[in-house]
């Protein structure tokens, strides 16, 4: 694995030990910082955008008289507990969405499903930044694996129970960007986000987490998120 370009070597070998390793003074050390920095950070970017997501909220609630945020819950494996995070809302309720197919996490929507503004809210990430509150509270990280939808990890656990068993070995808190929502592809299949996530668990450190930070910032300034919905 090449870290500096947060890539992967195809003939590497990986054998995943996701054991924690409590003996490491340097690894608690890094857990305290990174839990510290991301609570910063994250009071930090909801001041930053709290102006642009109020205005969308208003604009939302006056126009289209609908609920511009709405809780989901999310959980990383099975055996986690589950959590709630804020979400805002850019798809119309009422809108019909699909799965690409059956071994993809993409999704499919009409074109006229999308609020205003929604499409471009979400090719910047800033759909996502409602989050915050989540990692400002403890529950998640700015980096991280990504937390799945109880639809998401159903459908795994009944198609391919050895990746939910691999994923509930997932000790780190879930993240708004990571590994795999920086690396994924187009479509979004079950394996590549084992992979990746598995990955981040390994290599997990300041340095890992800083260099994704800052491709998750440029992502954010290029409007080029990855959106899971087409």
């Amino acid at each position: 694995m090449r870290i500096a370009n947060i890539s992967f070597d195809a003939k590497r070998n990986h054998t995943h030990t996701l054991s924690k390793p409590a003996e490491s003074i340097h690894f608690e050390f890094y857990l305290a910082g990174k839990s510290v920095t991301d609570k910063l950070f994250a009071a930090a970017g909801i001041i930053l955008v709290s102006p642009v997501i109020l205005l969308y909220a208003v604009f939302i609630a006056v126009f289209y008289r609908v609920n511009p945020f709405f809780l989901q819950r999310r959980e990383i494996g099975d055996n986690h507990q589950r959590m709630r995070i804020l979400k805002l809302r850019t798809i119309k309720p009422e809108a019909k969405v699909y799965n690409l197919n059956e071994n993809s996490l993409q999704k499919l929507a009409a074109k006229d499903a999308f609020l205003p503004l929604g499409r471009l809210l979400r090719k910047t990430g800033l759909d996502e930044t409602p989050q915050l509150f989540n990692v400002l509270l403890g529950k998640m990280s700015l980096i991280g694996p990504r937390p799945l939808t109880c639809s998401d990890i159903t459908l795994i656990m009944h198609k391919y129970p050895g990746l939910i068993q691999k994923r509930n070995s997932i000790l780190s808190k879930p993240g708004i960007s990571g590994l795999w929502q920086l690396n994924r592809g187009e479509e979004f299949d079950f394996n590549e986000l084992m992979r990746y996530d598995l990955e981040y668990e390994e290599s997990r450190s300041f340095s890992t987490d800083t260099k994704l930070f800052i491709r998750t910032l440029g992502k954010i300034m290029m409007g080029a998120h990855t959106d899971s919905i087409k």
